[in-house]
């Protein structure tokens, strides 16, 4: 089931399905993208640390006690941080995934509309598929997507599915 989106979609619509698919890469992407930008300002603040006050750098996994409250707090909140966005990627993570399993299994059809063409995904395995795209995905990255991110991800899954054939 999905979290945190538009209940109205009527899924079994091409439009609302697309609708909704853009909803969910444009929310992946995003939260993709303010997670790795928490991870390299935890990296900068880290890198900051060693050069420049090298003393309570070492403090903080060594000597904790004696270390500064202020950048140790700081830095808490950074990793709490980027842990409450890893909580919000993966169910958008989880969002997409729902979106993504209705448009590959519906009627050929209902996908041209949806993806410009029909893709067949065999029985079983479109978990296993769906974790191949994701990693996939992900090593492509999106700062080259632009405004236009729904053309990014469509152009990314005929090149997915064009790998197998």
């Amino acid at each position: 089931m999905w979290e945190s989106i538009n209940q109205y979609y009527n899924l079994s619509n091409p439009q609302d399905l697309q609708s909704a698919l853009l909803q969910q890469v444009n929310a992946y992407t995003d939260y993709f993208q303010y997670r790795s930008s928490l991870e390299e300002l935890i990296e900068a603040y880290d890198e900051t640390l060693e050069d420049s006050d090298f003393a309570s750098w070492l403090n903080y996994g060594a000597n904790p006690e004696n270390a500064d409250r202020l950048g140790m707090a700081a830095m808490a909140s950074l990793r709490q941080s980027a842990g409450l966005f890893d909580e919000i990627l993966e169910r958008a993570k989880k969002n997409l995934s729902f979106i993504l399993k209705a448009a590959l299994t519906a009627s050929s059809d209902i996908q041209v509309m949806v993806w410009g063409e029909a893709y067949s995904v065999e029985p079983g395995t479109l978990d296993s598929l769906l974790s191949t795209l994701f990693d996939e995905f992900v090593e492509v990255g999106f700062d080259n997507a632009g405004e236009d991110r729904l053309g990014f991800f469509l152009d990314f899954m005929k090149k997915f599915f064009s790998q197998d054939t």
